[in-house]
């Protein structure tokens, strides 16, 4: 038997690729698939997800609208989504704190290393996963091993907002 994937594909290219029947969500320049075996050639970026992750990018405002619901209401159907993004960005703080711990620095090295990075990790905190991406698109890495750092947590983000488009 086989499985079903899901697939949120960017770009209109991509699109035209799909077939109508498969197409959960349309909207934004973005196209959220569901089917067994979707191929994997939509020639531009896209991101397989989980049926969890797919209901969870359902809840995008490019997906929903939530114009004339309550706040209330609001805030509690998006919370899935929200967890989701709390999660990324949780790992994200995490991995930080953990790259730097593990040069060789001193404290107070490695507290000027966090300081360079914190814009990002403020967006972080503040559960804003474009702002990170931004501020992290800014820093200036110090040297050939930041530049791997800086391009793994964007890496990761990107991929975030390819499941989860804004």
């Amino acid at each position: 038997m086989s499985q079903t994937n899901y697939v949120m594909i960017q770009g209109a290219a991509s699109r035209a690729k799909t077939d109508a029947k498969n197409v959960i969500a349309d909207a934004g320049g973005y196209t959220l698939l569901k089917g067994p075996g979707i191929e994997s050639n939509f020639g531009g970026p896209f991101a397989y997800l989980t049926q969890e992750e797919a209901s969870c990018a359902l809840l995008s405002h490019l997906f929903t609208d939530y114009t004339n619901m309550a706040v209330e209401d609001r805030i509690e159907m998006s919370h899935p989504m929200i967890v989701k993004d709390e999660e990324i960005l949780q790992r994200i703080r995490q991995d930080a704190v953990g790259y730097f711990y593990c040069r060789n620095q001193s404290p107070l090295e490695r507290a000027e290393s966090l300081t360079r990075y914190g814009n990002a990790l403020s967006m972080a905190t503040a559960g804003s996963v474009e702002g990170t991406l931004e501020a992290i698109s800014i820093v200036v890495p110090a040297d050939a091993d930041e530049v791997a750092f800086v391009a793994l947590i964007a890496s990761r983000l990107m991929e975030h907002v390819l499941k989860f488009p804004r």
